[in-house]
């Protein structure tokens, strides 16, 4: 999946980002992985590989 986003939070470095990412969902967003990265329960977790990160500098 290719995700491109604006930055998360205003004081973050980066004003923008494009993700590759292996899932096996083509419905799974960036905000579902990330939730399921910090979530406490443990079946919330979405299996992923990030394959390439490309942060656009301010």
């Amino acid at each position: 999946m290719r995700y491109e986003e604006k930055a998360e939070a205003k004081d973050a470095i980066y004003s923008s980002y494009v993700r590759y990412v292996l899932v096996n969902d083509d419905k799974v967003t960036w905000g579902d992985i990330m939730r399921g990265l910090l979530s406490s329960r443990s079946g919330d977790y979405i299996p992923h590989h990030s394959i390439y990160t490309d942060l656009l500098l301010k």
